[in-house]
């Protein structure tokens, strides 16, 4: 427990995380070459005490008496490799798409300030044969994917009827799973607290925790 509160996850993952890691690294290293200046198991727990934390990387570097740069490397590295074996990596829009065995996608907004914000013009899921739900305050996503449902709200001037508080009832018990997810993601404080790295690398982190 206490394992976990420091750097995000459980050992049982943390091991699985390492064996991946020491994979790669030896494929990598089949040739030869400099040993690397940290141990595997160390790389690891600097980049989940780095997400977990959102430490300076001058921190990082103090703590794991290396340079700065060797820390960047190292969480670049790490991260890559565990979002290309894809056991540690959601799926994508695309996915998403065009897996038939997906019948509901689950909808929600969580927010992570980032410096220096830039204008995103992307689009969201484009298969309009997915049902997609969505919390109230998504009121009007019908008019731009028919197959979408979100809580009723309460109109003015009358009570919601019995079957209408019956039915928004159902969609916040068939969307608690999104909003646990949220939650989850909030243990890292990468995601929590004002994001100050390349948003490029931002996806791939969210993707990633």
């Amino acid at each position: 427990k206490d394992f976990k509160q420091l750097v995000g996850v459980k050992r049982e993952t943390f091991k699985e995380m390492q064996e991946i890691l020491n994979e790669a690294f030896t494929k990598k290293h089949r040739k030869g070459g400099r040993p690397p200046k940290l141990a595997i198991g160390d790389q690891l727990l600097m980049t989940l005490k780095y997400l977990r934390q959102y430490l300076t990387q001058k921190e990082l570097a103090f703590e794991f008496e290396v340079g700065e740069a060797t820390v960047h490397d190292t969480i670049v590295w790490v991260e890559n490799v565990l979002v290309k074996d894809g056991r540690f990596k959601l799926p994508g829009k695309k996915v998403l798409a065009e897996d038939d065995s997906i019948e509901v996608v689950l909808v929600d907004v969580t927010e992570c300030p980032i410096e220096c914000p830039e204008k995103n013009s992307e689009s969201g899921i484009q298969a309009k044969r997915k049902k997609i739900q969505a919390d109230s305050g998504y009121q009007g996503i019908v008019e731009y994917h028919k197959n979408s449902e979100t809580p009723k709200k309460k109109p003015k001037g009358r009570n919601l009827t019995a079957e209408e508080k019956k039915n928004n009832r159902r969609i916040s018990s068939e969307r608690i799973l999104i909003e646990n997810i949220n939650a989850k993601s909030k243990v890292f404080k990468v995601m929590k607290y004002p994001y100050r790295n390349r948003r490029k690398r931002h996806y791939l982190r969210l993707n990633l925790i």
